[in-house]
């Protein structure tokens, strides 16, 4: 199959000079937000021994691994974009900016990136084996079909429209999903101004799970060697990783997709506060890098504003409280808080600005974040879209009812009308359902533990639940709005997972009998064992995504085909050309202006300049009878 192995190797290409430059980025950013003064810089090269925080051996590398690099890079690159798409499309010269800012960085921190890469020497034959099996699967998965509804609905063409011109007003008028301000589509469309042009989904997600399966397998590695009590943070990366598995039958790996990048910055943030929580060295200076963290995930999916937020005042709260004991100085304190507020206005007042342009509010879909502009969204369609995702997700069985109708429900009906359409599916959810399970019966321990104690005990005790609280208080925070407004499972993100990881791992800090008892290797082997009924339920749902897809035959340069719509034109009152896809309302590769919804009060902003944007014009003007005689005045893009 020598097409398909060239597809293969177009992509392996796309993922290891996107790794190179995040991680090269994420190194210079990580050099201004690590070590923020003396104090901190030389408590990361160990030179203080006193900053070493009492944890016995279970923290052993306070180092910045290359996860942590490669997401630092990937939220600086976002950051970047949504300030340079405010004037500019997304071209190629960018792509090739960002690779020459990561080769600097990958010079400037040689040594630490290859000590990180020397992990690689040191891995079992059998680890070795497995990332290699692990690469051809992600790999020949990745030049398969897109089989999210989302990737034809919205995903393709909004990627395109960002090449194609810088951020455009009124755009959510067009199509309101076109309006969903998801700052991770920027960095999509990078795939989309090289090689990989119409090909860009079957690379951008995939690179993003890559790194966080890696960084599973070398914690297995070290896990593994433990013979007794074993450090949090691979413990940590070692359930991860089976938390991450199943998505490798996802569709994720061959489409756009906002859950992906989510789903990896809420392990990498549970990971941080879990590291503060219990090192103050590390609680020291980490909450710049906490702060970027949170803030690019508000900017991906809006849903995770209310977890991003409480994690931002968690983290706080965590650094204040370790700052104290260590007897920071007041300066350092201020300078770090500083940074860190500069790290998240940075992101979120472009984000803001851009949603601003794009539909007319700052935080689409939602209301009563509108601003009085003249492209602004009507209020009724802002109120539809947030409608129908709620009545899709909580009624299932009849949305469409529910969503025309409007009927009334009560919650407790909504609920019961969910729970009877995904009881028969129950199984596929246990990978989300079962870790809330293990994190509340820790819970139940450790307070049980507290009751049982010596007064000086329960001090130490009660210390330590009360850090493990707010650890975990955003991610509990994020499962009731979950609860509340989407009950899906591609919605919970790190919600149901981090919790019980941190509470495995904490309880196992501080000093759970039950839990420190367990050796490394008996707890890996019952993490594989609860993976491997989580991917044989993902199966039973979705036979055909349970194993790699290789083309013999149907392919386009060795790529699963993009469907191709046949379009029809529709013109405006206004004298205003408009597209429109047959068949379904799935726009993929339709030229522009394409949208699945037509309406005949929509116009240019200036009359014949696609790039002005578009606005709903209800005013009884007649329109220029000249204008409706005239053939568009722009060009159709055609893409293929």
């Amino acid at each position: 199959m020598p097409v398909e192995l060239t597809a293969v190797s177009l992509v392996c290409t796309a993922w290891v000079l996107t790794a190179t430059t995040l991680i090269g980025i994420g190194s210079l950013i990580l050099g201004v937000l690590e070590p923020t003064n003396t104090f901190a810089s030389d408590a990361l090269n160990g030179n203080i021994p006193i900053l070493q925080a009492p944890n016995n051996g279970m923290w052993p590398d306070t180092r910045p691994g290359l996860l942590f690099r490669f997401f630092a890079g990937f939220c600086t690159v976002s950051l970047i974009l949504q300030i340079m798409h405010l004037f500019l499309p997304v071209k190629p010269w960018l792509t090739f900016v960002f690779i020459l800012a990561g080769v600097i960085g990958i010079i400037r921190h040689h040594r630490e990136i290859l000590s990180e890469l020397s992990l690689i020497r040191k891995l079992s034959p059998l680890c070795t084996g497995l990332i290699l099996c692990l690469a051809v699967w992600h790999l020949n998965r990745s030049i398969g079909p897109a089989i999210n509804d989302d990737t034809g609905l919205y995903h393709i063409p909004l990627v395109r429209w960002i090449t194609r011109f810088p951020v455009m007003h009124g755009l959510g008028t067009l199509f309101p999903p076109f309006g969903i301000n998801n700052s991770s589509f920027l960095y999509d469309a990078l795939f989309e101004t090289g090689p990989l042009v119409f090909y860009g989904h079957h690379a951008a997600g995939g690179i993003l799970l890559a790194v966080g399966l890696y960084r599973g397998i070398v914690a297995m590695s070290r896990l593994k060697s433990c013979d007794a009590i074993w450090p949090l943070r691979e413990g940590y990366w070692t359930v991860a990783f089976f938390c991450l598995f199943p998505e490798l039958f996802s569709g994720h790996m061959n489409g756009y997709s906002t859950d992906l990048p989510i789903l990896m910055l809420g392990l990498c943030l549970g990971e941080i506060l879990l590291s503060m929580s219990v090192d103050q060295s590390i609680a020291a200076r980490r909450l710049p890098l906490l702060a970027l963290f949170a803030a690019a995930g508000i900017t991906i999916k809006l849903l995770f504003t209310v977890m991003g937020g409480a994690i931002l005042l968690s983290g706080l709260i965590l650094y204040l409280i370790q700052a104290k004991r260590v007897r920071l100085p007041r300066k350092q304190m201020r300078t770090t808080i500083l940074l860190s507020a500069i790290c998240t206005g940075l992101l979120i007042i472009p984000w803001m600005t851009r949603g601003i342009i794009q539909t007319g509010y700052w935080a689409f879909p939602l209301e009563f974040s509108a601003v009085n502009v003249p492209w602004k969204a009507p209020e009724i369609t802002a109120k539809a879209l947030r409608f129908e995702v709620n009545a899709f997700n909580f009624f299932p069985t009849r949305h469409i009812e529910y969503f025309h109708n409007e009927i009334k429900n009560t919650f407790l009906t909504a609920l019961q009308d969910w729970l009877s359409y995904n009881i028969k599916d129950f199984w596929t959810y246990i990978h989300v359902f079962l870790p809330a399970l293990i994190g509340l019966g820790i819970l139940i321990l450790l307070l049980k533990k507290r009751r049982n104690s010596t007064p000086d005990q329960s001090e130490e005790n009660q210390s330590g639940i009360i850090l493990y609280l707010l650890a975990v208080l955003p991610w509990l925070i994020s499962i009731a709005v979950w609860i509340k407004e989407v009950p899906r499972e591609r919605y919970a993100g790190s919600s149901f997972f981090v919790p019980a990881i941190l509470a495995i791992l904490l309880a196992n800090h501080h000093h759970l009998p039950v839990i420190r008892n367990i050796k490394g290797k008996y707890f890996l082997s019952l993490a594989i064992l609860l993976s491997l009924i989580s991917v044989s339920a993902y199966s039973m749902k979705h036979p055909q995504r349970a194993w790699p897809v290789i083309f013999s035959q149907n392919t386009f340069n060795g790529f699963a085909p993009t469907p191709q719509r046949r379009f029809r034109a529709y013109q405006t009152r206004w004298g205003d050309w408009f597209l429109a896809p047959d068949e379904n309302p799935r726009v993929w590769n339709t030229p522009f202006p394409s949208t699945p919804w037509l309406n005949k009060n929509w116009r240019l902003i200036r009359h014949g300049d696609l790039s002005s944007g578009f606005i709903e014009d209800t005013s009884p003007t007649p329109p220029d009878q000249e204008k409706l005689n005239q053939k568009p005045p722009y060009p159709l893009y055609p893409l293929k």
